[in-house]
């Protein structure tokens, strides 16, 4: 009856062995960000091996010149070395924080997470913390779309991805029904977003129960 303790002993004793005798070597290691709080949400490696990192600052010093919040989502591209290339502050004078960001298929960013804003880069709050979804040049950083959903109180995108119809799905969580949230199922509820290619909404669903459901990712 101990068979399986055994074997899972082993295992991991293999795998702690195996590595600990090819332990990575640091390539480079960089901070980023000013005199303030600075956080990474989400890191991808771009097409071309470079690197593109949604964080949250609060800072206006330092790497950081165009922020105008308590919070902003802060974007910043790097080279295969870790040096900023370009960055940008996407957001109004409000809470505005990213939490995943995907390259789509035509070489844009896209990038997901929540607001309190009814201005800058989104089209109206519908409550409290709404999803915020922008779709962005790497180069220029012009806004290609900018779409806010949501419903009376917060709600928070988490997770986007690209579909394979070119638009997009968005994972997070719901509170309260109204306006874009249609069904709330009491608490928080998992929250899934369907956007076409150009940031519209075609559909949204709610799934939980009575209680807190939030969801993390999603896929494909």
């Amino acid at each position: 009856m101990n068979i399986i303790p055994r074997l899972i002993l082993i295992v991991l004793m293999l795998s702690f062995s195996n590595a600990f005798a090819q332990a990575p070597s640091i390539e480079w290691q960089k901070t980023f960000g000013g005199s303030k709080d600075d956080f990474v949400n989400m890191v991808i490696e771009d097409k071309d091996g470079n690197y593109a990192v949604a964080a949250t600052t609060s800072s206006t010093d330092g790497d950081i010149s165009d922020n105008k919040s308590r919070l902003n989502c802060w974007i910043f591209l790097l080279d295969k070395k870790g040096n900023i290339q370009r960055n940008k502050c996407f957001g109004p004078e409000t809470d505005h924080q990213p939490y995943s960001m995907i390259q789509s298929s035509d070489g844009s960013y896209v990038v997901a997470g929540y607001t309190m804003a009814a201005d800058g880069n989104k089209t109206g709050n519908h409550g409290n913390d709404d999803f915020w979804i922008t779709g962005f040049n790497p180069v220029s950083f012009k806004v290609n779309f900018a779409r806010t959903c949501g419903g009376r109180t917060d709600d928070w995108a988490r997770s986007i991805v690209q579909t394979t119809d070119g638009g997009f799905a968005v994972a997070g969580w719901g509170g309260m029904s109204g306006l874009n949230l249609k069904h709330a199922l009491g608490g928080n509820d998992y929250w899934l977003v369907k956007l076409n290619t150009r940031g519209q909404l075609e559909w949204e669903n709610s799934y939980g129960g009575s209680g807190m459901d939030n969801a993390n990712a999603v896929v494909q």
